[in-house]
């Protein structure tokens, strides 16, 4: 196999793998025959001619294998400062999610009171009305009584003066002396009886005349000690 089919082959190898590093699309898959019984070029041989090309060959697969190892550690960089990235926003997504649900659940609670609140209100409303309703059916009070006016109280009239007179009942009384004492003893009674209502000068009222025509009757008509009567 001639030098110049290994350049060929070695420059188809660098296409593909230049193409699988950067190309976007995926590479076509590709076989490369060696074959030693057809060579590309002509049967003329060179032997410096050829030694260079193998040179520059393997130095641009060199260069080519270096290129890859170089670019192919830079992504596994790269991939770790994403996953770093990647990382670091989880963490803010999670704590700006457990803030959005630590809100969210104080905002339940207040929605909670205030659904309470409301309830309570609503019920006190519902009695206020009740107590309404039950206002407007009771009856009216009655009015109260107007008091009537005291009559006023005559005077009284002043006491007549009977027919009789106490210190001369007294008199008369002392001077019986045929009686009982049973009989002095009801007679002194009557009298004391008739001294608080007798005046200064002893005149009793008349409505004591009737009691005292009963009581003192033997005075009165003359009792059996010969006493003169009063009248």
């Amino acid at each position: 196999m001639g030098s110049r089919q290994i350049a060929q082959e070695a420059a188809v190898v660098f296409a593909q793998l230049v193409d699988t590093r950067f190309g976007t699309a995926k590479p076509a898959l590709h076989a490369a025959v060696l074959d030693s019984a057809h060579v590309l070029g002509g049967p003329d041989r060179h032997l410096s001619r050829n030694a260079l090309v193998g040179a520059l060959v393997g130095l641009l697969l060199g260069s080519a294998g270096v290129f890859l190892l170089a670019s192919g550690a830079r992504p596994v960089v790269a991939a770790g400062g994403d996953d770093d990235r990647l990382r670091k926003r989880e963490s803010v997504l999670e704590q700006r999610v457990k803030g959005v649900t630590a809100r969210e659940r104080a905002v339940a609670v207040q929605a909670g009171k205030l659904a309470a609140r409301e309830q309570e209100l609503e019920a006190r409303a519902a009695k206020v009305a009740a107590a309404e309703r039950e206002a407007g059916a009771l009856p009216a009070p009655l009015p109260e009584p107007v008091p009537e006016p005291e009559a006023k109280a005559e005077p009284a009239l002043p006491a007549q003066a009977g027919a009789w007179n106490l210190y001369e009942l007294q008199n008369a009384v002392d001077a019986q002396t045929g009686v009982t004492p049973e009989q002095a003893e009801i007679w002194r009674a009557h009298l004391y009886f008739l001294r608080e209502h007798a005046s200064s000068d002893g005149s009793l009222p008349r409505s004591f005349d009737p009691l005292i025509a009963d009581v003192f009757a033997e005075i009165v008509h003359g009792g059996p000690s010969g006493a003169p009567m009063l009248r």
